[in-house]
C-alpha cells in the first residue's frame, strides 16, 4: 500500500506504478472520511484489480479546503483521472463519495464501464440539527458519528486508523461536506445512467436507508441490489470481507 499525490489529490494504492491492463477500482470515501476508510479493500483486493483510494478537496493530504457542492468534487475526481490514465476504471463511493460517483456517471458516461454505489442516495438531505451540531463542534460530532455509524461490539482498535483521519479533518470541510449532500438531488438524471452498476444498501443504516438503494435500483435501468442484512453505515469497514467478494463478483460478472 502506497501513498502518492498527484493534480492536487492525495490517493493511496495497492501498487505503483499502475498496471493500466487490470481494471482500476476508484474508490471514493464519504463525508468527513479520508482514503484511509478503504484500508480493508486496498489490502483486500489488490491480486487481480488496480485498488485506487482518493482523498477528495481538503481531506487527507489533499490540497485545497474541500468543495461546496457534489459537483466540484466529480469535477476534481475527473481531473485525477484523465491525469492518472488508470485504464478501464470503476468508480465506486459510499455515502458522500457514491454521490460524487452518480455525478460523474451522469455528466461524464463515456468515461466509465461499471460503477459501486454503497450505503447512497439519489437525494442527501441533511437533518438541521445536524448541520448546527457540526457548526457548534464538528469534532465531536465526528466522533460521535462514528460510534453511531458501526456497530457496539467491534473492536475499537479495527478502526481506530479511520478515527484518527476523521479527527484531523478540518471543521470547515466537514461543513461544505454535509452541506453539499444536503443540496445533492440527482433523481431527476438517473435515467440517464446506461452502465452496470452494483447498488449496495445495509438493512441497519439509518444515515442512507435500504429504501434509498431500491429507489435508486428502481431508477437505474442497468442496475443490481445487494441489501447486507446486519449491517450499519460503514459497511465496507464492518463487512469488509463480504463488500470485496461481492464487489469482485460484480467486476468479474460485467467484464
Amino acid at each position: 500500500m502506497e501513498k502518492h499525490k498527484l493534480s492536487d489529490l492525495s490517493f493511496i494504492v495497492n501498487e505503483w506504478p499502475i498496471n493500466s491492463s487490470n481494471p482500476a477500482l476508484l474508490f471514493i470515501h464519504t463525508a468527513g472520511a479520508t482514503a484511509q476508510s478503504w484500508t480493508f479493500q486496498i489490502n483486500g483486493m489488490g491480486d487481480r484489480i488496480n485498488i485506487i483510494a482518493v482523498d477528495l478537496p481538503g481531506h487527507g493530504d489533499s490540497s485545497y479546503s474541500g468543495q461546496t457542492s457534489i459537483s466540484d468534487y466529480a469535477d476534481s475526481v475527473i481531473k485525477f483521472i484523465k491525469i492518472l490514465h488508470p485504464g478501464r476504471c470503476i468508480p465506486a463511493g459510499i455515502g458522500m463519495g457514491a454521490a460524487v460517483v452518480q455525478q460523474m456517471l451522469a455528466d461524464y458516461p463515456d468515461m466509465f464501464t461499471s460503477a459501486v454505489l454503497i450505503n447512497t442516495g439519489a437525494k442527501m438531505k441533511v437533518l438541521p440539527n445536524i448541520i448546527k451540531a457540526i457548526k457548534t463542534d464538528s469534532k465531536a460530532f465526528m466522533a460521535n458519528l462514528i460510534n453511531f455509524v458501526l456497530p457496539a461490539d467491534i473492536d475499537s482498535e479495527y478502526f481506530s486508523f479511520i478515527m484518527k483521519d476523521v479527527i484531523e479533518v478540518n471543521p470547515k470541510v466537514i461543513l461544505r461536506d454535509f452541506s453539499a449532500c444536503d443540496n445533492f438531488d440527482i433523481r431527476n438524471r438517473l435515467n440517464e445512467i446506461k452502465l452496470p452498476v452494483l447498488i449496495i444498501s445495509s438493512e441497519n443504516d439509518t444515515m442512507t436507508p435500504a429504501w434509498y438503494g431500491r429507489y435508486l435500483n428502481e431508477h437505474i435501468k442497468n442496475s443490481s441490489l445487494k441489501i447486507i442484512p446486519e449491517a450499519g453505515h460503514l459497511i465496507n469497514v464492518e463487512k469488509s470481507e463480504m463488500i470485496n467478494s461481492i464487489i469482485a463478483d460484480f467486476i468479474t460478472d460485467t467484464g
